[in-house]
């Protein structure tokens, strides 16, 4: 037995709406980790409007390691500048996203990129209930989730946030050409929650469909031929237990450098330079300059 399992990792917990769901997700892996605070400690940053501040509190402490849960937009340059104090200083800080993040995302990537040819139609489609989530940073979460299971996003071709949904319109270099997809979101009350991207090519088909991140519901994969359907093994763990599941084994293989953030900078330099979540974030990050 590993040091690692033999003495659990403290873990302090955030607060508002993801606190309960952390800590069902804590709770059914204690011999990894524990509720607690302290120097060692791992830390929970929320992604609101400020959560850089949050994660370079965090670092200007001894810290085991970072999560922060579905982080809204910040500047590009402040994301990569955390990632680079964070490889320096050997914390590793990994995103909690609700869709991306899901272990059916994980095991649905390699027949995705496999099959997705530019000759086809893609899109994702997300359903929240607010709860402090705004549309940008559901659509940075499914920007991650297409960054695993269809390839790097080249561009954001269209992008028209209104209230709390959004639409986008991006592009994706996939065997020797581009396919473009189209990525919706909004908040509801009708229906489930969680989020479903599905490509329809020529002579096959590809669905994924996630719960939400605090449900235990598993997510489905479908694959669809002329041959017939064929559904994918689900797991039954929600986005929150991977991404502490992720982060133990990351910690027992002693690894330092998480590439999470770097990720999420190269995302966020795709928003468009004249949209009003990049200009208000300069503004804020000016006011603290100064």
């Amino acid at each position: 037995m590993t040091e690692f399992a033999d003495r659990p990792h403290l873990v302090t917990l955030p607060s508002g709406p993801a606190h309960r769901d952390i800590a069902a997700a804590l709770a059914s892996l204690p011999r990894s980790f524990r509720p607690g605070a302290g120097e060692d400690a791992i830390v929970y940053v929320t992604g609101d409007d400020d959560w850089p501040a949050s994660v370079e509190h965090a670092l200007s402490v001894a810290r085991r390691a970072i999560v922060v849960i579905q982080p809204g937009y910040a500047q590009p340059s402040t994301v990569l500048r955390l990632a680079e104090r964070a490889a320096t200083d050997s914390v590793p800080v990994m995103i909690d996203y609700a869709f991306a993040s899901n272990p059916a995302v994980v095991l649905a990537a390699a027949a995705w990129s496999a099959a997705v040819e530019p000759t086809g139609i893609l899109d994702v489609t997300s359903r929240h209930a607010g709860d402090g989530t705004g549309p940008m940073a559901v659509l940075l979460d499914q920007l991650a989730a297409l960054h695993s299971l269809v390839g790097p996003v080249r561009t954001i071709r269209q992008l028209h946030i209104d209230g709390d949904a959004h639409s986008a319109v991006v592009a994706i270099p996939v065997g020797g050409g581009v396919i473009t997809a189209t990525l919706l979101g909004a908040r509801t009350e009708l229906g489930s929650r969680g989020s479903r991207v599905r490509w329809l090519g020529p002579t096959e088909a590809l669905e994924l469909e996630v719960p939400h991140a605090g449900t235990a519901g598993p997510g489905y994969s479908r694959h669809v031929t002329t041959e017939g359907e064929q559904l994918a093994p689900t797991i039954y763990e929600n986005a929150h237990r991977a991404t502490l599941a992720r982060l133990s084994r990351h910690l027992e293989a002693g690894a330092g450098r998480c590439d999470d953030l770097t990720t999420l900078a190269g995302h966020l330099e795709l928003v468009p330079r004249e949209h009003p979540s990049r200009s208000a974030s300069q503004r804020t990050s000016d006011q603290r300059a100064n």
